[in-house]
């Protein structure tokens, strides 16, 4: 699981990985990749992305 991190004392709090999509649909996945690939981050706690 990835570890979260507060960035001021009342929050937002955000994963420490950023996971970047920028070039996702470049990257030729189904739509059932796509969402099984997402889901994956997901699942592992990752949150934040740009």
């Amino acid at each position: 699981m990835v570890q979260r991190v507060t960035i001021a004392p009342q929050g937002p709090e955000f994963s420490r990985f950023v996971m970047g999509y920028w070039r996702l649909m470049d990257w030729n996945m189904s739509a059932r990749q796509l969402v099984s690939f997402i889901e994956e981050h997901l699942d592992l706690g990752v949150t934040t992305v740009d």
